[in-house]
């Protein structure tokens, strides 16, 4: 029963789908290899514990290794890998120590009369090679690695998905030595200054703006603008989501050279990037090398040890200001916050004014206010300088919950639900008199469009075919890309049915 419960544990760590035949076949590989060889047994046993031990926090919150997991680890730096650390419940580390007790129980078990050991054998082998000789029938490819055994597959699907995230930076990075292919016509826009903001992990229905019973937006829920009430994220992780909003994409590819920076800058715009977010990992992050083709660029994160302590976003308010109230007419200032990044207590640095389901989702409440703040702040500022401007806002995407119905109940970044896409998009100006609500389907891949239509830039490399801003139905609205990388219509997607 010990066996039977570790190798349970040990199929379930890696966070895949539950099914029993792959639990069966390791609780019979163990007892063929415990009857065969007592030391060939403990060593998978100590093998299976220290992988199935080490991941299963991991698993058990993330889920099991694939692209976007593969491509966070690639580009986090050591603050953003501390926040996915902590984002981990503590009961889920403690659960590796069940692994360790499972293993230490069934260390020595011995075995010298084993019946049907035959018919254990042949169970194994043919469950080990169907899923291959499928594949082969299918494809002509025969992998062994390919039977789906959770134990085999997170080494396998590390594999895959590292490489294809590789070839994907070389790619990133051949497209950013490439001179851009911009020829922009630029009609007169009644603003001396544009404003993009850019939260982090802000799930509209968690704004009060958009009907939640907290008043944590008191800026967006009262000033004149227009608020976009069906607008979706391109994905639901920073990178992915913001690199095919921010950057041109073309038959599935991304052009990173062609983006919204060298876009206004061609077009004769004095650009700022002013971000709270880190601007290296193991690489420079597609976003920050967006940022980077900025004339003037600021990152309070670089890279460096200070990296490990967390900074409020009001801490770019003193570049906000220099940039704004800089007398070079048309700019653009870029601000990317960190925002309600998980988890989210680190943000508010613990503190909340009101208590729902529990204390991270009551911070991720309390950073959306601050958030809002940020805002009434930068038109303030905007206000102050005396020119005429415009502020857009919008968040990279949006998040779903882990635990909901328990004390430990938190929002994290999954790809699976409506609401990991639904984001808040709220265009405000000096010359702004009253609220709109625009009820059409925008999708953040035609975020380019948006952003041109908004600086009052044309060129033919932005399809302009829909007017975005208008109350309009347009097509190509539904396309949102998951965690493996491939796109999907997110009205397919499920509804996270839980009560706020």
């Amino acid at each position: 029963m010990l066996l039977f419960l570790f190798c349970l544990f040990a199929c379930s760590s890696f966070g895949y789908p539950f099914k029993p035949g792959y639990i069966i076949t390791l609780f019979l590989l163990l007892m063929v290899t415990a009857s065969l060889s007592s030391r060939l047994y403990q060593a998978l046993v100590i093998l299976l514990c220290l992988i199935s031990s080490s991941y299963v926090p991991v698993g058990w919150t993330y889920g099991p290794p694939d692209f976007n997991g593969v491509l966070a680890v690639f580009y986090s730096n050591r603050k953003e890998g501390g926040d996915f650390i902590h984002a981990i419940p503590w009961v889920y580390y403690a659960c590796s120590l069940l692994g360790v007790v499972l293993a230490l129980a069934i260390f020595n078990f011995k075995i010298k009369i084993f019946k049907y050991r035959g018919l254990a054998i042949t169970a194994v082998v043919l469950s080990m090679i169907s899923t291959p000789v499928k594949l082969y029938l299918t494809t002509g490819e025969f992998n062994l690695a390919s039977n789906g055994m959770p134990i085999f597959r997170v080494f396998t699907d590390i594999l895959i998905n590292y490489r294809l995230v590789a070839e994907q930076n070389a790619l990133l990075k051949l497209s950013l030595t490439t001179p851009d292919r911009w020829h922009p016509e630029v009609s007169a826009s009644p603003y001396q200054l544009h404003i993009l903001v850019i939260g982090e992990s802000a799930r509209r229905d968690f704004l009060h703006a958009y009907g939640f019973p907290v008043a944590n937006t008191p800026f967006m829920s009262s000033t004149p603008g227009e608020i976009f009430s069906h607008y979706i994220s391109a994905a639901s992780s920073t990178q992915t989501s913001l690199k095919n909003s921010l950057a041109l994409r073309q038959q599935g590819r991304i052009e990173l050279n062609n983006n919204i920076i060298t876009l206004a800058r061609k077009a004769g715009f004095y650009t700022y990037w002013l971000s709270n977010q880190g601007s290296l990992g193991v690489h420079d992050t597609p976003v920050a090398s967006i940022g980077k083709h900025a004339d003037q660029s600021l990152f309070l994160h670089n890279g460096e040890s200070d990296d490990a302590h967390y900074l409020p976003d009001s801490q770019l308010l003193s570049a906000i200001r220099g940039g704004i109230d800089d007398p070079r007419p048309g700019k653009l200032v870029v601000i990317h916050l960190i925002g309600s990044h998980p988890d989210a207590c680190t943000r508010t640095d613990g503190r909340y004014g009101v208590f729902r389901k529990s204390k991270e989702i009551s911070c991720y409440i309390e950073s959306i206010k601050q958030t809002d703040q940020l805002l009434a702040q930068v038109a303030a500022l905007a206000n102050a300088s005396g020119q005429t401007w415009s502020m857009m806002y919008f968040s990279d995407h949006g998040l779903s919950f882990d635990d909901a119905n328990t004390p430990y109940a938190r929002l994290s970044h999954h790809d699976n639900f409506k609401e990991n896409y639904n984001i808040p998009l709220f265009i405000t100006a000096s010359d702004s008199q009253q609220r709109q609500v625009n009820p059409q389907p925008r999708s953040a891949m035609n975020f380019l469009a948006l952003f041109a239509e908004w600086m009052g830039i044309e060129d033919k490399l932005i399809n302009r075919d829909c007017p975005m801003r208008a109350d309009t139905p347009c097509g190509n609205q539904d396309t949102i890309i998951q965690f493996n990388g491939q796109t999907e219509a997110y009205s397919r997607l499920a509804d996270e049915k839980i009560a706020l």
